[in-house]
């Protein structure tokens, strides 16, 4: 046995580096579906509570449907910058108008 490498610690060190990059790469993974899920859950709430404010409130008054919107999506666990959040209800207003 004399002529006889150790390799054990090479694949010890191989393993833990395959196993990092898989864990990493999953990790990511598991971010971006996240993030894509709750850009998909802000957009259909966005799309609520423009709708309950144009229900609540009717024409007009669009300073105070955006603050309706903006305290709703808040409950919901949203916190927007206001022109961010003034950029998606106008958005869905649009939307809503198309459809119409």
């Amino acid at each position: 046995m004399d002529g006889l490498i150790d390799l054990t610690p090479m694949i010890v060190v191989i393993l833990s580096v395959v196993i990092t990059a898989l864990t990493t790469r999953g990790i990511q993974m598991l971010r971006d579906r996240m993030d894509q899920e709750q850009q998909e859950m802000l957009r259909a709430w966005v799309h609520i509570a423009v709708y309950a404010a144009e229900k609540l409130y009717g024409a007009g008054r669009g300073a105070e449907k955006l603050a309706y919107a903006k305290k709703l999506l808040e409950e919901q666990g949203f916190t927007l910058d206001v022109d961010t959040l003034e950029a998606m209800v106008n958005a869905e207003i649009q939307e809503m108008l198309t459809r119409v």
